[in-house]
């Protein structure tokens, strides 16, 4: 890497290509440096963007043509790549106004931004995301200031110099983006051919988190210490440091950063009419659309106290009830469920095999298992586990508000899948 001194020394007033005249540094990173600058000869400000060195040549380039290809209010207008020197350096519009770090700075310490106003600023923003994944490339640094609101409520995304082609292979050999907001995979550097959107849409959660809340998602002390948080600590809530947002919009936030790509959302437009539906008040799931569940028990007196809790709950339940795995797996090929509540102890087929062969039929595939059990024992918990069991409810001392409380954990879970992928 050869770094460029000249770059470095530049100053408001400087003249560059023989009409353009620095005035303000508008930013300046890792990377490069933006100057606000008179251009003479079409009598209008523009902002100049310069690479600090030969290793970010490329993305003076890439930037350019990417941005070249659209026309949209979302994103800046290039003009030109011009050259200083040797040295390539974009001629864009310039914007004014402020960024969204400024929004959060204002509400970090006071009143926290109205949950609505933080809507509508996310919806505006995953609008021009869409734009770009229509085109088949991922933006890769969606962040706080790369956002910039001008005076008229336009809002611009800026900084596509690591944009990605969604389906060239991707460079894994280290990590790109910005710390606070980068996804799991890209930490571990897994990120799959085709896959590059997720890392959009998990950085538009982060950044909603931090409307809502004030507060990033994750810190340390250390970039090392921040990566372990991202890459396995739990995915915070934004209803527990602000009880008024929405339980929908809190359950969104969260899916967007979920630590598996495949549990985000699986489009920004789905991530579009979610927030359309939260901000106008419309119910994600409306009363004709009942949660379908499954039990699978060979106790019949489970099966009432299933029905029992049903009946207690706040949303519509098509309830099933069958006695043994073969019935279960014969329903579920005629009428694929949302949740599967499978008791492990059944004679015949037992509860283990039974999960087994759930994850190989095609019916089963977006079902959800959670098992009721007496007496699980760890190596089995961990090897249900493997099968995508996602909660064990024990039988021993379960009252029955617990019962209910799980319940409707594990139901609004799987309405939470059905609203992801549509």
């Amino acid at each position: 890497m050869i770094e460029f001194p000249g770059v470095r020394r530049l100053t408001p007033g400087d003249e560059i290509a023989g009409k353009f005249v620095l005035r303000e540094c508008l930013g300046r990173g890792g990377s490069g440096v933006v100057y606000a600058a008179w251009e003479s000869n079409l009598g209008r400000t523009v902002a100049l963007k310069f690479p600090l060195s030969t290793m970010h040549l490329d993305s003076v380039v890439t930037e350019g043509q990417a941005l070249a290809a659209f026309r949209h209010e979302g994103l800046p207008t290039v003009y030109a790549i011009d050259s200083f020197g040797h040295i390539p350096f974009l001629v864009m519009e310039y914007l004014s106004g402020h960024t969204m770090s400024d929004i959060i700075e204002r509400h970090r310490d006071g009143p926290s931004l109205p949950w609505r106003e933080a809507v509508h600023y996310v919806r505006s923003l995953v609008s021009v995301v869409q734009v770009l994944h229509q085109a088949n490339l991922a933006h890769c640094d969606i962040k706080p200031s790369n956002i910039i609101i001008c005076p008229n409520g336009r809002m611009v995304l800026i900084d596509l110099g690591i944009v990605h082609q969604e389906w060239q292979r991707r460079d894994n050999s280290e990590v790109a983006g910005t710390p606070y907001y980068i996804a799991p995979e890209a930490v571990s550097a897994s990120v799959d051919t085709g896959c590059a959107h997720l890392l959009d849409i998990y950085a538009l959660g982060t950044v909603a988190f931090e409307l809502i809340t004030g507060a990033k998602p994750y810190t340390a002390e250390t970039l090392d210490h921040l990566y372990w948080k991202i890459q396995h600590g739990p995915v915070p809530r934004a209803r527990a440091v602000c009880a008024q947002v929405p339980e929908a919009l809190d359950e969104l936030v969260a899916l967007m950063m979920a630590k598996s790509p495949d549990e985000r959302p699986v489009s920004v437009d789905k991530i579009l009419y979610m927030l359309g539906a939260i901000a106008e008040g419309r119910s994600l799931l409306t009363e004709d659309q009942p949660r379908s569940v499954l039990m699978v028990d060979d106790d019949v007196d489970y099966h009432a106290l299933m029905a029992a809790c049903v009946e207690l709950l706040p949303r519509r339940v098509d309830l099933r009830l069958v006695s043994d795995g073969a019935q279960a797996l014969e329903m579920l090929r005629r009428r694929p469920c949302d949740l599967a509540i499978v008791d492990l102890e059944m004679p015949n087929m037992s509860g283990m095999e039974l999960c087994m062969y759930l994850r190989g039929i095609p019916e089963s595939r977006d079902t959800l298992v959670a098992v009721l059990s007496g007496k699980a024992k760890p190596p089995d918990k961990v090897l249900l586990n493997q099968l995508g069991v996602i909660d064990f409810i024990e039988k021993a001392n379960l009252t029955i508000e617990q019962f209910i409380a799980r319940l409707n954990s594990l139901i609004n879970r799987a309405a939470s899948m059905r609203l992801r992928d549509g």
